[in-house]
């Protein structure tokens, strides 16, 4: 799976600002990706960092992959949500969670090796997830 134009150019805000504060530089990674797909789907319907079905956030890799035997500790994650569908845009996106220096933190997340965006609209609102991994292989289908 090829990382799309705009999960591209968030990850070169994330990584810019990474290398601003001496981190090494995260990679994108199609199966963290399509766990941050599943997850996007899911903040218009409770955005939080419990699921919808009461389950935390990290649990969405079994979902996704369910022969993957581990969950929670190398997955962190990061939602935004804003009144206007420019939240899909990386530059806008980047640009509102950087107003919260909570989320810059988990940007900074020493152990991050991997990282997939993801952002939707519905109606007026617009949303986007970044997924941080610290796996040193993200290979959740085994």
């Amino acid at each position: 799976m090829a990382t799309s134009r705009l999960e591209a150019r968030h990850m070169f805000k994330v990584n810019s600002y990474r290398h601003g504060h001496n981190m090494n530089y995260v990679t994108g990674d199609a199966n963290l990706k399509r766990v941050a797909d599943a997850r996007i789907q899911e903040l218009p319907v409770k955005f939080s960092h419990i699921r919808p079905n009461g389950k935390t956030y990290e649990t969405i890799v079994k979902d996704v992959f369910p022969n993957f035997k581990g969950v929670g500790g190398a997955i962190i994650e990061n939602i935004n949500i804003a009144r206007t569908p420019l939240m899909t845009n990386p530059e806008y996106a980047f640009d509102y969670l950087s107003s919260n220096v909570h989320q810059l933190d988990i940007v900074l997340t020493p152990g991050a090796k991997y990282m997939a965006w993801a952002s939707t609209t519905t109606g007026r609102l617009g949303y986007s997830v970044e997924i941080f991994c610290g796996l040193d292989r993200v290979d959740f289908a085994d």
